[in-house]
């Protein structure tokens, strides 16, 4: 690992990129109004960011992804958990 370098900033493996392009694919079924709840959540930025992986992966920065789902997944796991939360149960 080079110096400087996160131990946590790994690059970003085959089945990390397919769980993002997973997200990116749900994000798209979130209603506008759930996203309208949680406008913190940059939804269109992680619908572009599947497209990138889904269409662009050789222009993918691995160790960038990894920053992403270092500093931003837990936050998108809440908001989404909570999102859940309120929804009516059928």
């Amino acid at each position: 690992m080079s110096a400087g370098r996160s131990p946590r900033l790994r690059p970003a493996s085959a089945r990390t990129r397919y769980q993002l392009i997973a997200i990116g694919e749900a994000v798209g079924e979130v209603s506008q109004a759930s996203r309208d709840i949680r406008s913190s959540i940059p939804w269109s930025r992680i619908k572009g960011m599947r497209n990138l992986l889904t269409h662009r992966n050789h222009d993918i920065d691995p160790s960038i992804v990894a920053q992403v789902v270092d500093s931003h997944l837990a936050q998108l796991e809440t908001a989404v958990r909570e999102l859940l939360a309120d929804q009516p149960r059928s």
